[in-house]
């Protein structure tokens, strides 16, 4: 694989955490060969996290780009990697997609493989390309997608999914963790025009 292809941000990220006391944890995978996946656990420290949920563990999976070069078994072999780590839950944040919607169907029995609860947000690609097609693969799979919704995750634990910044229909008024541009906690996404609200600071944590 080429020096540019590994340094785009485009295929998998994945985030696992240990069971810390008082810690939740994030890292990611990257597509270095076909079908074999890296793993890098990083353990983020929460304040005010709730004694209940130390440990809790969040597997991110993002920027697939399943397409001509980026295949299904190299998207099953990630979820294969994510339910060994068996964490609490799976967060999936966009560009399931590259530019053709013929390839929203491959995604369909990778991520009927997840065995954690999962929970999506669209990338700008998706929107680009086709949310339709991308919404009909993921209904056929256990992944629950977040249009400017939140659910309850765990006891005490809101997971929260924001439209892309660019492409979809952001509200700006709903805190979220889940969302597909990058961003940082009280700041802004890579789009200037858009920022969190961080209402009553009750968003810990962001996954993008």
């Amino acid at each position: 694989m080429s020096k540019l292809a590994l340094t785009r941000r485009r295929l998998l990220q994945l985030a696992g955490a240990a069971a810390v006391t008082g810690a939740a944890g994030l890292g990611y995978v990257g597509k270095l060969e076909p079908a074999w996946v890296e793993l890098r656990k990083i353990t983020i420290t929460l304040p005010g996290l709730a004694e209940r949920l130390a440990g809790f563990s969040i597997a991110q999976i993002s920027d697939i780009h399943h397409s001509r070069f980026t295949s299904a078994d190299e998207l099953l072999a990630a979820v294969t990697r994510v339910n060994q780590l068996q964490p609490d839950i799976v967060a999936l944040t966009g560009d399931f997609v590259g530019h053709e919607a013929r390839f929203a169907a491959g995604l369909i029995e990778p991520l009927r493989m997840l065995e954690p609860p999962a929970f999506a947000v669209y990338g700008n690609h998706d929107l680009w390309t086709d949310r339709e097609a991308v919404r009909a693969a993921l209904a056929e799979t256990p992944v629950t997608i977040l249009v400017n919704q939140n659910v309850e995750a765990a006891p005490g634990l809101t997971i929260a999914g924001l439209d892309d910044a660019w492409s979809g229909h952001p509200r700006r008024r709903l805190p979220w963790l889940v969302h597909h541009q990058p961003i940082r906690i009280c700041s802004s996404v890579t789009n200037p025009t858009t920022s969190i609200p961080f209402a009553a600071k009750k968003c810990l944590l962001h996954c993008s």
